[in-house]
């Protein structure tokens, strides 16, 4: 989360299942189409075309359906009479992805805290620790890179398939959302210092402890988003 919870305007730092697993040709059109949205070449509102986004592309239709499907069940998409449609910004659409992440956050960070093994922890740990110096030295990109590491990372350590599949779709949503309408950067070193936090929490085995800082964490995030958008 670049300055404040989720990647700069540029989205070069690839969804978080590549973390993981090799990556497939539905994964980078999934990655190429949100870079669309991004951009707004797919302007928010705009109508969906599976043709044209596939030429744009270069890739045949049935890829492009895939992503677009997935986009919806994240939240990128939205049917409006009949037709796939982008999702227009606003302030509550933004408030309800945060709020669905901080739940989410927090059940991992407290699943975590509780069935995280050495390795899982030493690799938290890392991306915290990562994140917090890239903070300090005002390297964005570091920091996102670092960020995604860490509550990938997090997600894993659960032991929760579901919860993890659910974090992912939760970052992407929110990740896209804040790249594409919230113009405004701030000092990432809170959310770096947070980190390290919940990573401690994690280690100690401090469920409770983990899953409230986690929560703040992705709060406060919201509410400098939330702050910017209105004020824009």
């Amino acid at each position: 989360m670049t300055n404040g919870g989720d990647a700069g305007r540029s989205s070069e730092v690839p969804l978080l299942a590549s973390l993981e697993r090799p990556r497939k040709l539905g994964d980078i059109v999934l990655d190429q189409v949100r870079e669309l949205i991004v951009s707004k070449r797919l302007a928010p509102g705009s109508r969906l075309s599976e043709a044209k986004i596939a030429g744009i592309l270069e890739v045949s239709k049935t890829p492009v359906r895939e992503a677009l499907l997935q986009l919806r069940m994240i939240g990128l998409v939205e049917i409006v009479d009949g037709s796939a449609h982008v999702v227009v910004p606003s302030a509550m659409l933004i408030r309800e992805a945060y709020e669905v992440r901080s739940g989410l956050e927090a059940l991992t960070a407290r699943l975590a805290a509780q069935r995280a093994d050495v390795g899982h922890q030493n690799e938290i740990l890392a991306a915290a620790d990562a994140s917090h110096l890239a903070a300090k030295n005002g390297d964005r990109r570091a920091f996102a890179e670092h960020d995604h590491r860490f509550h990938w990372s997090i997600a894993v350590a659960s032991g929760n398939d579901t919860a993890r599949n659910r974090v992912e779709e939760s970052l992407i949503l929110c990740q896209t959302l804040r790249q594409r309408d919230v113009l405004s950067e701030w000092d990432s070193q809170v959310c770096g210092e947070a980190h390290v936090d919940i990573a401690n929490a994690i280690r100690d085995r401090a469920a409770g402890a983990a899953a409230e800082l986690a929560a703040a964490h992705v709060t406060y995030v919201m509410a400098k988003i939330l702050a910017q958008f209105t004020n824009e």
